[in-house]
């Protein structure tokens, strides 16, 4: 029964997530519909052994499929290692190897798309193509990205699975609702909420216990506290994390948002702050026409966008 109940406040939190950047783009769109595409329970594995009650990693060794009822078509490949890659890694670094860690949510993970047309993918092998160096001969892009994470559940995921790999540059995608969005304080209240609407008959497959919980939330935190909160998982997160790392949003995000991100890169060495990744929401082609998840094409834009960010400022060393 905790297993059925977590599974379903995942499938409500994503909905949440496409409503809200709904509303926040209407005035861009006219027309579409956000989609979701459900996470089978039998594919999601549970971590009772942290602090985070809610967090969840899809099963290692497993095929996870999005299809009908829905309009898209994909297959996601998840490795021994629970991440969603073409291939497993090692864990000891390859000599003249240079690794790059991608955390994110939804949008990293690659949702709707082939394991092999996400951006992190798309990235490894742009860079493996196009650039050549005396010192490195390969390049690896290890995708931490799963969907529904919040920051806090980022930057553990990074704790759990990344650490290990050593990476040289880590690459931390923080979108729109990343900024408000805090599901160990949210999914008690939405659980609350469930429970309620269900004993009144209210409860259908909306994302209405989700959005009470959101409201309440924001109600009793406020935006400062909330903001706060966020800055703080992402300082935590140099506690285990010495090299690299990229703060990486949309161009047109929030002014309050991009700066929160420069406050964190200021207060931490070898940290940047790359905000002008080209918003797939906003462009048709870069985005299924009936949901907000950037589609082949928009997982390429992205990839391209930051790989002409790390060889423009020559982030990646090579001689």
């Amino acid at each position: 029964m905790k297993k059925l109940f977590i599974f379903s406040l995942i499938v409500i939190e994503l909905l949440v997530i496409f409503y809200l950047i709904l509303r926040i783009y209407k005035n861009n769109k006219t027309s579409g519909k956000a989609l979701i595409n459900p996470i089978d329970k039998n594919n999601i594995s549970f971590d009772g052994k942290n602090k985070l009650k809610y967090f969840y990693e899809s099963k290692a060794n497993s095929i996870e499929k999005a299809g009908p009822p829905l309009p898209f078509e994909a297959t996601y490949t998840i490795n021994s290692d629970t991440l969603n890659e073409r291939y497993d890694y090692t864990v000891n670094k390859p000599k003249n190897t240079y690794r790059i860690i991608t955390l994110g949510d939804s949008f990293t993970y690659g949702l709707y798309n082939d394991t092999k047309d996400n951006w992190p993918e798309r990235l490894e092998d742009l860079l493996n193509k196009r650039v050549k160096c005396t010192n490195k001969n390969k390049f690896e892009v290890i995708n931490l990205g799963m969907q529904g994470y919040d920051v806090q559940y980022e930057a553990y995921r990074f704790l759990k699975r990344g650490e290990k790999y050593d990476p040289d540059l880590t690459i931390w995608f923080i979108k729109l609702n990343n900024f408000y969005q805090i599901n160990e304080i949210m999914l008690p209240k939405v659980k609350q909420y469930q429970e309620e609407m269900q004993k009144n008959g209210t409860l259908d497959q909306s994302y209405a216990p989700w959005s009470k919980a959101l409201t309440a939330t924001y109600n009793s935190l406020g935006e400062t506290k909330i903001l706060k909160l966020i800055l703080e998982f992402i300082q935590g997160f140099d506690k285990n994390y010495k090299n690299n790392l990229i703060l990486m949003t949309f161009s047109d995000t929030d002014k309050k948002y991009k700066q929160l991100l420069v406050d964190a890169a200021q207060k931490r060495k070898k940290t940047y702050v790359f905000d002008q990744v080209t918003n797939t929401y906003k462009i048709d082609q870069y985005h299924f026409l009936t949901d907000w998840h950037p589609n082949q094409k928009g997982h390429q834009k992205i990839a391209e966008d930051v790989f002409e960010y790390l060889t423009k400022n020559k982030i990646v060393p090579c001689d």
